[in-house]
């Protein structure tokens, strides 16, 4: 009876062996060489990958806004943010308020 050995193939190399030999195999200049040629491959293309990605990404450009109170310009976003606790922005809108409520009044007389 003679003893039969798994194969196994390096797919790297394209080299096929017996499992006994695997190791000898992965030792060789040629499988290192052929190796590093596949990693750097491997790099070159997550490279292009992430080049074109790259250029398909499309610019997020977030919406602003205008408080016409105070001429402050912030995301909309912040929008309710700044018209709640801005202080600055509470006395301009009074200002304004008391514009309109004299005006009225004018108009009214």
């Amino acid at each position: 009876m003679t003893k039969q050995y798994k194969s196994w193939t390096c797919e790297i190399c394209d080299y096929t062996g017996t499992i006994t030999n695997k190791f000898n195999h992965l030792k060789t200049k040629k499988h290192k060489n052929n190796e590093i040629k596949e990693l750097k491959n491997i790099v070159i293309m997550k490279d292009q990958i992430s080049e074109q990605s790259n250029k398909t990404k499309k610019v997020y450009k977030p919406k602003m806004w205008t408080c016409e109170a105070c001429n402050y310009t912030c995301t909309i976003k912040n929008k309710t943010n700044h018209e709640r606790t801005d202080k600055h922005n509470n006395i301009e809108i009074k200002k304004l308020k008391n514009i309109i409520i004299m005006r009225k009044k004018e108009q009214d007389v």
